[in-house]
Parts: C-alpha cells; structure tokens; sequence
C-alpha cells in the first residue's frame, strides 16, 4: 500500500470530523476589541494658570489658543450599557469595573499634557439620540487625599439640538458644531498641601481651562479577532481525536511493502 492510498484511508476515516470541527468551530463566537478614539477640537473660553502648565502664568491668557481633547477607549473594558437612543461605558475606582480608558490628552496652546489613566477614579464615554437630540460625552476624573492633594478634571461633552450624532460609537462620524449646539471642554489640574507650621492650605498647582469646539471625531481601531478560551479547548480536543483516529485506524491496516 503506498503513501497517496494510506493518506487517502486517513482522511477517509478522518475527514468527517474535521470538517465538523471546522464548522463548529466557525460557529464559536470570537473575542474581539474596538480601540476607540474620541477627538474634540475648538478654542479656548476662559483660563486661570498659577503656574503655566499650558502658557504664562495668569487670567484669560490663553483665551483664543487651540483646543485639543483626545481619550482612547478599549471597548472590551468598563462595564458597557446599552439601548436603541444610547450607549455608555464607565469604569473606574468610583464607578467599579476596569477603567476604559487607554489615554487621554488635552493640547492647549501647542502644548500636551497626558493624564495619568492609570489611577482614574472615574471613566466614561456616553453617546444619546433619542431623535429629537444628541450628545457625546467624555470623562476622565481621578483624585488623591495625600501630601500633596491632587485632582484631575478631563471633561468635554457636547449636546445638539437634532439626531447628528449617533446613538453609539461604533462606527466613525465627524461632525462640524454649529452656533446651536451646546459644547463644553474642561481641563483642570489641582494640587495643594497643608503647611501645619503656618496652618494654611497652600496651593502649588491650579489651571482651569474652558473650552467650546469646532468638530468631534470618533476613529475605530478594530482588533484581529482572538478565539476564545472554550474555542481553543475544542480545537486541542478536536485535534486530538484526529490523531487518535488516524493512529487507531492505521495500526488495524496491515501495510504490506513491497
């Protein structure tokens, strides 16, 4: 019996079953990511700085100065919820659930300052149209009661008085505010201690900023499709039987060689 008749006997005995397992296995739902980002872009309204993060020291400063507002979600993260009119998902030490957030950064001025994701107390991303209104909103909030006290305020939304934004953000959009809309951009960066020889509150860190925008744009970032765990068990147990039939079939075939 020569090699092409053995392979044949294999995949005669064996085929029927990789082909179930393959049409099993093409039924098996797969994990997959969406990285998301959320872009505003718009001008600045007001600006108190104590010690220049994004300018020179002062009141109003920066008033006129590009706007930038970038998050980054990892949607397989947070504790999603969803309806027909809306989409949100949160996270966070104050919220529970993983933070969703993978980075967020405001550029003012020309300058960027990254928050640090890691410790957020609190992370969102809304979306809303019931039909007559829409909105986005982005939250990033984090906070510490130690030496020094520090607070983090990374907020920005937007509502429109019609159905122009989606209801989701699973798919790409960009939309160009107009002079009805409602949009509102906040950076604001705290820190203090207290100085117990002079008892007083001492604040080393303070900027405010405010911001209306021009446009939101939303990116997908869609992520190869990764099987799940109970997929990957029936591909090794599948794998096997496989085997094991072809080892049992070929050991009760006499191979005679001439």
């Amino acid at each position: 019996m020569d090699g092409r008749r053995i392979s044949s006997l294999v995949f005669k005995q064996a085929g029927p079953l990789l082909l179930g397992l393959v049409a099993v296995l093409a039924e098996v739902p797969q994990a997959a990511a969406s990285i998301v980002t959320v872009t505003y872009t718009g001008v600045v309204t007001s600006s108190s700085e104590l010690v220049g993060q994004f300018g020179s020291p002062g009141s109003n400063n920066l008033v006129g100065s590009a706007y930038k507002a970038t998050y980054v979600y990892d949607t397989t993260k947070g504790n999603p919820s969803a309806t027909s009119t809306s989409y949100r998902i949160a996270g966070g030490a104050l919220i529970g659930g993983t933070n969703p957030i993978v980075a967020a950064v405001a550029t003012i001025n020309g300058v960027s300052y990254a928050f640090d994701v890691s410790s957020a107390q609190e992370a969102e991303v809304f979306a809303r149209n019931d039909g007559a209104e829409s909105e986005i909103r982005t939250v990033f909030h984090t906070f510490s009661w130690g030496s020094p006290a520090t607070s983090r305020v990374f907020f920005n939304s937007a509502v429109v008085p019609s159905a122009a934004l989606p209801a989701s953000i699973d798919t790409p959009f960009s939309y160009n505010f107009g002079p009805a809309d409602q949009t509102s951009g906040r950076v604001y960066l705290y820190s203090s201690y207290f100085d117990v020889a002079h008892n007083t509150l001492v604040t080393t860190e303070l900027t405010d900023i405010r911001a209306s925008f021009l446009n939101v744009t939303v990116g997908i970032d869609s992520v190869s499709a990764v099987p799940e765990p109970s997929t990957w068990a029936m591909m090794i147990l599948g794998f096997a039987g496989v085997g094991l039939l072809a080892h049992r079939r070929k050991s009760k075939v006499a191979l005679p060689f001439a």
